[in-house]
């Protein structure tokens, strides 16, 4: 369950590259973002496929998800401290599914 909690936020904070290339097709330079790991975090993780998390995570233009996205694995003995992200303005967003490893100013 822990391995889960931490891989399936990193579908939503490094959802810029498929591993399986699979996208949402979007209007040219709509997708923005970079897939890649932060460079001090790519030592902590190991890219998997997992095609059904992946899917979970994208969505269609403007409903929510994620234009394309890449799945994450922590490796054995790491801890990684994340922040929920949410929208203030938005109080159904609270307990929504939206992680950051930076901590909001807000």
């Amino acid at each position: 369950m822990k391995r889960l909690l931490i891989t399936l936020p990193l579908i939503t904070l490094c959802g810029c590259a498929a591993i399986t290339d699979r996208l949402v097709k979007q209007p040219p330079g709509e997708c923005l973002g970079n897939p890649e790991l932060p460079a001090e975090l790519l030592a902590s993780f190991d890219p998997v496929e997992d095609e059904a998390l992946l899917s979970a995570a994208l969505g269609a233009p403007k409903k929510g998800g994620l234009c394309q996205g890449r799945v994450y694995k922590t490796k054995e003995d790491v801890e990684i401290t994340l922040y929920r992200a949410w929208n203030s303005t938005n109080p159904k967003s609270r307990l929504g599914a939206w992680w950051t490893f930076d901590r909001s100013d807000g």
